[in-house]
């Protein structure tokens, strides 16, 4: 359907002016998303690569990002295997997330400059 990764990007973010990509909908999004699925996966390869310790995590802490990461790996999971898509596509959720994040945050900057979202050569306009 698309050529080129600017193509990609740009039919994304239509859909994101159509979906959140509104400073009212996109900052609490943001701050739930990446603090609930993106930020615990952070924590969790840091704390194994560098060690609990030196981060000075309590027993309690390091728990609950294990039930962060643990909880939204086996929703993944889960859908993965109902929908058939491949297993360790679930790994890369706080990736997806990221991306997901990115192009609301692209929708909102295009439409605050001023830039209206198009759609096979027609200009679509905000709701």
């Amino acid at each position: 359907m698309y050529t080129r990764g600017i193509d990609v990007l740009q039919g994304l973010s239509k859909n994101a002016t159509e979906g959140m990509a509104t400073p009212q909908a996109v900052v609490p999004a943001t701050i739930l998303l990446f603090g609930g699925q993106v930020l615990p996966s952070v924590l969790l390869v840091i704390g194994l690569a560098v060690g609990w310790s030196w981060w000075s995590f309590n027993s309690l802490t390091i728990a609950a990002i294990l039930a962060a990461v643990g909880f939204s790996l086996v929703t993944r999971m889960i859908e993965a295997v109902r929908f058939g898509a491949p297993f360790f596509s679930s790994f890369a959720h706080p990736l997806a997330i990221l991306l997901f994040l990115g192009i609301q945050w692209f929708g909102v900057v295009r439409r605050a400059a001023g830039l209206k979202a198009s759609w096979k050569g027609r200009s679509l306009t905000p709701q």
